[in-house]
């Protein structure tokens, strides 16, 4: 489902979002203030229920993250999301590239907003990311390893293959979305 439109994922669309949504959520287990979702309806406009978006994967901080909630209402929880990942597909490029970042720009005022193609089939480049500033969304220049650094996460987004990952920027290991393990880079033979 994308913003309440009936719409199948793909594997690898599904694979990048669960990723995200359980290596950030192991990331942030300590953090009592962080809260990391995905793939709900997040609501930014009270009374008027038609006004929400379903990001593929955000975090909000200063909120309680084991609070039962059937959706995310920006103005109960007095929180934005801080970072909002979506993964592209043909269908939602459009989308995601248009409507939604306009949303994410003027009224969630979403300090980082990412961008991933799992397919390379339509996103030039297939990585991209947008930080706010003075209201409005700036690209970010990815680096000589295809990847953006997020200050909001202090981690390294980027991808091996079909793969979208998380980068400890201490180690430059993967984050691993399994407690108590980290995925380690391939080696060149494919090991």
């Amino acid at each position: 489902m994308s913003d309440g439109k009936l719409r199948a994922e793909s594997v690898e669309h599904r694979q990048a979002m669960t990723y995200a949504i359980f290596a950030l959520q192991i990331h942030f287990r300590n953090h009592a203030d962080v809260l990391v979702s995905g793939n709900d309806f997040v609501h930014f406009v009270e009374g008027d229920r038609r006004r929400y978006l379903s990001p593929d994967c955000y975090v909000v901080s200063g909120v309680y993250p084991n609070k039962s909630r059937d959706n995310f209402k920006t103005w109960e929880e007095r929180a934005s999301p801080a970072v909002v990942f979506e993964f592209t597909s043909k269908e939602t490029k459009r989308e995601n590239s248009g409507s939604k970042r306009r949303d994410y720009e003027q009224f969630l005022k979403t300090p980082e907003y990412y961008l991933f193609d799992p397919k390379d089939e339509d996103l030039k480049p297939r990585l991209q990311g947008l930080v706010l500033e003075d209201g409005t969304f700036r690209d970010l220049a990815l680096d000589q390893n295809n990847r953006l650094y997020s200050p909001a996460l202090d981690l390294y987004l980027g991808y091996e293959g079909e793969q979208f990952r998380f980068y400890d920027p201490k180690t430059g290991i993967a984050l691993s979305p399994r407690k108590k393990s980290m995925i380690a880079p391939r080696e060149r033979n494919g090991r």
